[in-house]
């Protein structure tokens, strides 16, 4: 069965209040998904980004919906394991560059140059997940301690998804923006974490 939108829970009412927030923070960003399947876009706030070193033009960029201390509160004795506000589903999009388009580049349909993951995990002691895998051109921007990036036409499709979290939007066309720190400790951090709790493996 099909869940509705709002059983997922997909941080939308978390959403609009980081969005309000984001106008005021130096990092994170948001994504819009558009379903090419259903009649419906959701639009998801990442409060947190982070980068690895760009190195030849190739680096790693994370956005998440927590500062990656992966401390969530669990349920009461006895109660049912299920999403509630007090048990916000952890999401990580993981953006990897391939190569960096030429500055001054604002599109270019015809090149796919990153490929993009988004894994959204259950509450605490479950094992439900959803991972959408896809590809993109995306603009990166910037230097030292702070970069800025643009997903522009990108596509993910739902891969794996286990237990009681649904897909609402299946594949969608996606597009968003980021303020990024460089921080490549977390990167690879969060990484693990993330791809051991969905139990999936990726270089």
């Amino acid at each position: 069965m099909i869940l509705p939108l709002r059983s997922v829970r997909f941080g939308v009412g978390l959403a609009a209040v980081c969005l309000v927030a984001i106008g005021c923070a130096s990092r994170g960003g948001s994504v819009s998904f558009e379903s090419t399947e259903q009649n419906r876009t959701l639009t998801q706030a990442f409060p947190h980004a982070y980068i690895s070193q760009v190195q030849g033009g190739e680096c790693d960029v994370i956005l998440v919906d927590k500062a990656t201390d992966w401390d969530y509160r669990t349920p009461k004795k006895n109660r049912p394991l299920e999403p509630t506000p007090l048990e916000p589903i952890r999401q990580m999009m993981h953006i990897h560059l391939y190569w960096r388009p030429l500055a001054g580049t604002t599109k270019n349909p015809a090149a796919t140059n990153a490929s993009i993951d988004w894994y959204v995990l259950g509450p605490e002691g479950t094992s439900d997940v959803v991972v959408y895998e896809g590809a993109g051109f995306v603009l990166l921007h910037g230097s030292g301690e702070e970069w800025t990036i643009v997903i522009r036409d990108g596509m993910v499709t739902p891969k794996v998804g286990r237990g009681s979290l649904q897909d609402p939007v299946g594949q969608a066309k996606i597009s968003g923006r980021a303020v990024a720190k460089l921080n490549d400790a977390r990167v690879r951090q969060t990484m693990a974490e993330v791809q051991k709790q969905a139990g999936v493996a990726k270089q």
